[in-house]
Formats: C-alpha cells, structure tokens, sequence
C-alpha cells in the first residue's frame, strides 16, 4: 500500500497529509470494494481535497474543472445555469465537516463520478427552474409492499410488517457502498435508462445493468435479513415479503433515495 501512495504521490502535487492518514483512507474504500482494485491516486487526490490542501485542489481544478463543465453540455441551459450548478457542486464537493468527496470510492475513475454529481446536481436544479415540486422527504408511505391481488395471506403480512420493513429498506440502502445509491438515483429519482447512466460512467450499458441489478438485489436481501433479526416472520413469510418487494422496489427506493 505505501509504494502505491507513494506513486500517487508523485503523480500529485505535494501532500501535506500523512501516509497513515491516505493509507487508512484507501484501506477503508478497498474494504467496500471487496478486495476489488480501487483508483489509489484519484483517492489521494480526494482525500487531500476534503482536507483542504491548496495544491490538491488546485491540481483537483485544472485537472476536471473542463471535464465537469462538459459535463453540462447535454442540458440546453444558459451560462447562468451551469455557474449555478458548478457552484453548487463545488460546495457539496469541499464544504462542510463531511465534503462529499469522501462519498468517492475508488471503484471507478475518479472522473467518472465527478460527472454524475454533476448530472445530479444539474438535473435538481433544472426541477427548481421550471418549477417541479421538489420531492417529499418525510412521506411515511415509504414502502408499498403491496401484495400480489388474489393473496390475502401475504396481504396480512404486509399490514403487520410494513413499518418494520419500511425501515428495514433504509438501512439495507444505508449500507450500500455511494457508487450504487448514486446508480440508482440516476436511474430511479432522475429516471435516466442504462445508456444515459453509461454515457455518465464512460462504461459499457451492460456494467450499468449489473450495477443496477446487484445494487437492487442488496437492497431487497438486506431487508430480509433485517427483517429476520428483528420480527418473528418465518423463512417463508421472510420469501414471500422479499418477493412482493422485487414488485414493488422502484417505489420503495425512490421514496427512500429522496431522503439526504
């Protein structure tokens, strides 16, 4: 891990930081990752950016600011607009006790997740132009765990449970590493398909349907397993409930992504 910080460190500008500190950073987003192999310089980077190293984040500038200004290209707005958005992404990026550059894993380049904060941002701030209710975040119908028509049985386990399974699909979205909360947001919250996510990304549609598709299924086997921890629903009760939350999970995760 050191000769990979110190190569990275070569490839930046001085660090003030110490190796301890990047190693233990990397060292938690290689975890996340399931021994995958992570992006050790553009995590450096990050990381000295959150800490507020002038160096970092004026290399972090002339190294992306172009790539995030293109990255609005596709949204007919005026130069205010993308002032707006850039703005409002360099304040989420470096601001505040937990910048969200820290939320940058290092599974993918640290480019490619710059644009879809970018895309995000840009796409909640086109809903506030033409007026779009910005979504509820304290709607307690979180869940619809409806069951199939015509199975009253499940229809009675969803009635008791459905509280306990609403908050079952928080924290089972909780533990998600951010890459995947932010694939489904683009795809659920901002209803971008697979070939609009992959253009973000630079990947192929089919990454993007396997992203979508393993984020989704934690989600729902998550749950169940909270679930199971925490009532007295047997393993078939536990089936049938995770198999009315694949019917339904669109619903459940745009309710629970719109939450902060």
């Amino acid at each position: 891990m050191r000769a990979l910080i110190a190569e990275a460190r070569r490839a930046l500008p001085p660090i003030a930081l110490d190796d301890d500190v990047l190693e233990a950073h990397i060292a938690r987003w290689s975890a996340a990752a399931g021994g995958a192999p992570v992006e050790v310089a553009d995590l450096v980077l990050a990381r000295a950016c959150a800490a507020g190293e002038k160096p970092a984040l004026a290399h972090f500038d002339a190294t992306f600011a172009g790539d995030m200004t293109a990255a609005l290209s596709t949204f007919r707005g005026d130069k205010a607009f993308a002032d707006e958005v850039l703005q409002a992404v360099r304040e989420k990026l470096f601001v505040g006790a937990s910048p969200k550059i820290l939320e940058y894993g290092g599974r993918g380049s640290l480019h490619a997740w710059l644009r879809a904060v970018v895309m995000r941002t840009a796409l909640n701030a086109r809903r506030r132009r033409i007026g779009d209710p910005t979504p509820s975040s304290g709607d307690d119908a979180l869940l619809a765990v409806a069951a199939p028509a015509g199975d009253p049985e499940l229809a009675q386990i969803v009635a008791k449970y459905g509280a306990a399974y609403k908050l079952a699909v928080h924290d089972a979205l909780a533990e998600l590493p951010p890459e995947d909360r932010n694939v489904l947001r683009l795809s659920l919250l901002e209803g971008l398909g697979i070939d609009a996510i992959a253009r973000i990304y630079d990947v192929h549609r089919a990454t993007v349907a396997r992203w979508i598709g393993r984020a989704r299924e934690s989600v729902v086997e998550g749950a169940r397993r909270r679930l199971g921890e925490t009532t007295q629903l047997d393993e078939a009760e536990l089936a049938s409930i995770a198999r009315a939350c694949r019917t339904t999970l669109d619903l459940s995760l745009v309710r629970a992504l719109e939450r902060p």
